[in-house]
């Protein structure tokens, strides 16, 4: 079936696996020295062998080049070869989220409840190794994302309601990197645990309004982080607005928040010291219906360029992002 939600994808070897968490909800396989011919799909619905009901999580087992995939409801994992034949399965005594597989072991992020841990460290037999991620610290909750990656060596993990990215070294987890924003955060590890980096944010929410929330307030919401030689990059929500941070290599740190206009989204740019400037991120759909008398009384940025494209827009050109400002 068609692919209609890309939850994520990875490459081993010559093969890209593509998720597809909410539509198809089943895993893609593409042969890429065959011009990204298919090869096999794993997520057939049922309850037998090699079956699922709810797929929410896989990783690559490198070593033993093999696809693990994590049956929710079943509270199963599923070990399949290269070749997308089924091996076996093993349940579970709880529900998995997200799972990573290394050389020595397999990391899964579970449903937790009170008095219970939301980090399994096991062996590749499923043998628990060590626990971590205290729910009464650390509340995992399914609808909030979060996940591993593999960044120069280092297994990172982003956690769902916490402001901090955490290492994972064999059993054991260590504090990362922090997003300070100069308050108790919720549920931060940040005043117990030595990071070996932070970002200070405070400044930067400083310059902008916030609407207050009694349930949610001074909540880091973490969404995607990701970081390689070049730069690091977290979007995350805090008091209900949506935050882009980048840090490229010895350069001072950006933080963007976006506001979402009718036919398009200012994206204001900021340093700790000064305002850096505002992107409009222009949809070519949506201006061929916009009110340009509307935005002007408004007083919102339009440039001469981006007034010349409103008025006469191409309908077969992608959607740009044009400097305002």
């Amino acid at each position: 079936g068609p692919i209609g939600h890309i939850a994520k994808a990875l490459i081993f070897e010559d093969i890209l696996f593509v998720f597809d968490s909410h539509y198809a909800r089943k895993i893609f396989a593409y042969d890429l020295k065959n011009n990204g011919r298919f090869l096999y799909s794993l997520g057939k619905k049922g309850k037998g062998p090699g079956e699922f009901m709810h797929i929410k999580d896989f990783a690559i087992d490198s070593l033993n080049r093999q696809i693990l995939l994590i049956d929710f409801p079943q509270r199963r994992i599923s070990w399949f070869d290269m070749e997308g034949n089924f091996l076996y399965n093993k349940t579970l005594d709880f529900f998995p989220i997200k799972i990573y597989c290394d050389s020595e072991c397999i990391y899964i992020q579970k449903e937790a409840e009170k008095d219970e841990f939301s980090l399994f460290v096991m062996d590749k037999n499923l043998k628990v190794i060590s626990k971590h991620l205290p729910f009464s610290i650390y509340p995992s909750y399914i609808n909030f994302d979060s996940g591993f990656q593999k960044v120069d060596g280092k297994l990172l993990l982003n956690f769902p309601l916490c402001d901090t990215i955490f290492q994972l070294k064999g059993p054991d987890i260590f504090p990362y990197l922090a997003i300070n924003n100069d308050k108790y955060s919720f549920y931060s590890c940040v005043k117990k645990n030595k990071i070996e980096s932070s970002f200070e944010l405070s400044k930067f929410f400083n310059r902008y309004a916030t609407q207050s929330n009694s349930n949610f307030e001074d909540i880091i919401f973490p969404n995607i982080y990701f970081e390689d030689d070049k730069l690091k990059f977290f979007r995350f929500s805090f008091n209900q607005k949506w935050y882009t941070f980048i840090k490229l290599y010895n350069k001072i740190p950006i933080l963007g928040t976006l506001y979402n206009d009718f036919f398009y989204s200012i994206l204001e740019l900021s340093t700790s010291d000064e305002k850096y400037g505002t992107v409009g991120i222009i949809n070519i759909q949506s201006i061929l219906n916009a009110d340009i008398e509307l935005a002007k009384e408004n007083k919102h940025l339009i440039s001469e360029e981006l007034m010349h494209f409103i008025q006469h827009p191409d309908p077969n050109s992608n959607p740009f992002i044009i400097f305002l400002k």
